[in-house]
């Protein structure tokens, strides 16, 4: 068979796809294309080809070859804008304020990169140093589709108004500007087709918003084979695709340095270029883009999977008593309090059984306290804290509340309700509260399990101070995990100023009780009471994962 020969007009439309069809495939860009979640976003690790596979997908929906067809902009579609938003703007930093200067790629990688693979003859009308919008004509015969660049840095008012196909978020964005970008999306999303956002992050430390609103509450993962490689090597398994039980509309993509195909083969190449990081956590960060161990978070240890238990499974016969019992509230005049119960045993386990967070605009404090006395039940209270805030006098009655309290307290246990107790103000100065959280959330990671503390040390058997959470106190356990520091909004502010050194109020409150049972020096095991009929349900042990690294 002769070969077939090609006009000059169809070499040279062959041409106009050779950007198209030189892309080379990577994982994110397969995920892309088989998530349908209204909300996508993408935690990479550097170089991770996530800006190629994002750019590669908006320009398949232009064609109207996607897999998913409400991703495709068809003819029919009333809305025709594409958003893309980012640090910069394409023409900002350029040398001249020339649009295909160099320099400027360094700034707004997103331009470049869906010029690279849409084919040229599809661009009517390039962007400009004025107007940094993009037309495009509708291979499939509808009217121009317009590409538009917005940058974090302009007023979030100047963004809304019209509606949106699609939006495009590059690396995280200030949180208002991310909300206002939400509602240009609904006319797109009711129509059935667009209405989708996506957020390409390469993960860093300075992550805060995106791990609360996005990763945690995505309801289907999609894993390359590299991150399951990485949390294989952790004792952890994943599947490529895992759902969740979440109800929010949101897909989650994670993929490491190593999953793009320009680096296949050169792992010893990666290895040498991020030695530069001897820490395991930046190195979870750059190369493999786990956001699960983020700067600025208080407890990195903490663990949905270990710390967060079913209180029924390890006490089948309920609470035992021949513990030491602890309370403690985080007093505040206008915001709910924060009220703990928990327990110290003989083997130096902290459980945290209940949980309480009443509005003062709701309840009086004797409704609380006749409450907090009911919920105690029949246990007796060795330490019983508050928030030195309680001892204020109040300008309005003259009065502390934590005389108040003690005075309830009193007078519950003697018509019967409760066992009593004192309240005393906790310790604000120590900073070894915090210390004590972060040890004993580290020590139950290497135990695995509760009931699996013991270890042998020159002979004999000391326990690894541990921490566990009933699976019914949920706010203390999303406490653990989103008390952040405070962080500047933006990456310019961040660069003329130190990180402030300073944790953030919200979620802190359940922590603040943890904190001041941990530093009261009566919290200890030496102070639990023994008893020869100690009951423990415990389950198989399991051997240690690295109890070299135990903290005692």
């Amino acid at each position: 068979m002769e070969p077939v020969k090609l006009t000059k007009e169809a070499i040279l439309q062959a041409n106009q796809y050779a950007g198209f069809l030189s892309y080379r495939p990577n994982f994110i860009g397969w995920a892309l294309r088989r998530c349908t979640n209204q909300t996508v976003v993408i935690f990479s690790g550097n170089r991770g080809g996530k800006t190629s596979g994002v750019m590669h997908d908006y320009v398949t929906r232009i064609l109207g070859q996607h897999p998913i067809e409400s991703k495709n902009m068809r003819p029919n579609v009333g809305t025709r804008v594409i958003r893309f938003c980012s640090e910069s703007l394409p023409m900002e930093g350029s040398e001249n304020n020339k649009i295909d200067d160099r320099s400027n790629e360094v700034k707004n990688t997103i331009y470049p990169e869906f010029k690279k693979v849409l084919p040229p003859y599809l661009i009517k009308k390039d962007i400009t140093i004025r107007k940094p919008v993009m037309t495009v004509r509708d291979p499939q015969g509808g009217s121009d589709i317009l590409i538009e660049y917005v940058s974090y840095n302009q007023e979030t008012q100047s963004q809304a108004g019209v509606d949106r196909f699609s939006i495009y978020e590059d690396e995280q964005a200030p949180l208002r500007f991310h909300q206002e970008q939400v509602p240009r999306l609904l006319t797109a999303a009711i129509s059935g087709h667009g209405g989708d956002l996506i957020v390409g992050c390469t993960v860093t430390e300075t992550m805060s918003w995106i791990i609360d609103e996005l990763f945690e509450r995505a309801s289907v993962y999609y894993y390359s084979p590299t991150i399951i490689a990485y949390f294989r090597g952790k004792g952890l398994e994943h599947r490529a695709i895992e759902r969740t039980d979440s109800t929010k509309n949101i897909g989650a993509i994670l993929a490491a340095t190593d999953d793009n195909p320009l680096y296949a083969g050169k792992e010893d190449v990666i290895k040498e270029i991020l030695e530069i990081y001897d820490d395991p956590d930046e190195i979870a960060l750059r190369r493999y883009g786990i956001p699960t161990r983020m700067s600025g978070s208080i407890f990195k240890q903490f663990d949905w999977r270990i710390h967060f238990v079913k209180g029924d499974k390890y006490f089948p016969q309920g609470i035992p008593h021949n513990v030491l019992h602890a309370r403690a509230i985080d007093y505040h005049q206008h915001v709910p309090w924060a009220i703990t119960w928990t327990f110290l045993t003989s083997t130096n386990e902290m459980w945290i059984w209940n949980e309480w967070a009443p509005a003062p605009e709701s309840f009086v404090t004797h409704q609380i306290c006749e409450t907090v006395a009911s919920q105690s039940k029949d246990f007796e209270y060795k330490l019983n804290l508050i928030d030195p805030l309680a001892a204020t006098v109040q300008s309005n009655t003259g009065t502390k509340v934590i005389d108040d309290i003690n005075r309830h307290f009193y007078r519950l246990k003697k018509e019967g309700v409760g066992t009593g107790g004192f309240w005393t103000t906790w310790d604000t100065k120590s900073p070894k509260g915090t210390d004590e959280i972060r040890k004993r959330l580290r020590n139950s990671v290497i135990c695995g399990t509760p009931f699996n503390n013991a270890q042998k040390v020159d002979g004999q058997t000391i326990y690894l101070p541990t921490l566990w959470i009933f699976d019914t106190c949920k706010q203390t356990a999303m406490s653990l995990k989103n008390w952040r520091r405070k962080e500047y909004e933006n990456k310019e502010m961040l660069v003329n100023n130190d990180q402030p050194d300073k944790a953030n109020s919200k979620w802190s409150h359940f922590v603040m009780c943890l904190e001041g049972i941990l530093k009261h020096r009566g919290f200890n095991i030496m102070n639990v009471p023994r008893s020869r009929d100690e009951i423990w349900s415990s389950p198989p042990r399991k051997e240690y994962f690295r109890p070299q690294q135990a903290t005692r």
